[in-house]
């Protein structure tokens, strides 16, 4: 399993992911509580730093998502240009 951080880089744990891809090459990405995929740079995105409560239930969730959804994600992680963010949601949204 693979599991990448607030810049796109792996990270050791889920908790810390807001990316991942699973051993059967599954993409998901955390969303957040609006069904969008999730923005650590928002005003409470706290960079990918509270992503689970205290008792493990996912504040934001994972989703499954298209590989190609999952690239733009990520690049929007690795450049934090805001319009990779924009064309995976579009995508999203427009399945």
């Amino acid at each position: 399993m693979i599991f990448l951080g607030y810049d796109a880089q792996e990270v050791s744990t889920e908790n810390e992911a807001l990316a991942k891809i699973n051993d059967d090459n599954i993409h998901l990405i955390r969303m957040n509580s609006g069904g969008e995929p999730f923005n650590p740079q928002a005003l409470y995105g706290n960079k990918g730093n509270h992503l689970k409560e205290e008792n493990a239930r996912p504040i934001y969730p994972f989703k499954r998502v298209t590989e190609s959804i999952y690239n733009k994600y990520v690049d929007f992680l690795k450049t934090k240009n805001e319009r990779h963010l924009t064309n995976a949601t579009r995508e999203l949204l427009n399945g």
